[in-house]
């Protein structure tokens, strides 16, 4: 006879906490910060294409955006140009897979493919910070394949 009892008042705190563990997986997750650049090679001509993507050293989290025809990009973490999180970030340009090319300078005469190690973290040797409450635009330097 005493089952109801404890129902009665277990069955309220269960409630309560559920509604309490939902309502902390409802978190949008990491902050973000809004990030813009455009990918060019040493002479200044724009990548044409392709992707760029960061991830932040610390949180190994990673962004990436599309570059347009103007070598501009903006980066996207978990909606459409959020931007990336706070601090140091690696990054690496993509713009082939597999044997497919992505992206090029339409004009033959002016082909140009990144370098492959800008494809890779280990080798691209590209380093941005980003940081709350500033522009966050960055210039990404690549150097043309030989």
């Amino acid at each position: 006879m005493h089952v109801p009892v404890i129902a009665n008042q277990f069955l309220p705190r269960l409630l309560v906490i559920g509604l309490l563990l939902l309502a902390g997986c409802g978190s949008r997750g990491p902050q973000t910060y809004p990030v813009t650049g455009e990918v060019v090679f040493e002479d200044g001509v724009a990548l044409q294409g392709g992707i760029v993507e960061f991830t932040a050293v610390e949180q190994e989290i990673s962004s990436s955006g599309r570059i347009g025809s103007d070598g501009k990009f903006r980066l996207t973490t978990i909606s459409e140009g959020d931007g990336a999180v706070a601090g140091e970030h690696r990054a690496i340009v993509i713009t082939s897979f597999g044997d497919g090319l992505v992206t090029h300078n339409h004009d033959a005469k002016t082909l140009r493919r990144p370098a492959k190690k800008f494809a890779k973290y280990k080798s691209s040797g590209l380093k941005f910070t980003v940081r709350p409450g500033e522009k966050n635009h960055f210039q990404v330097v690549i150097e043309r394949a030989k």
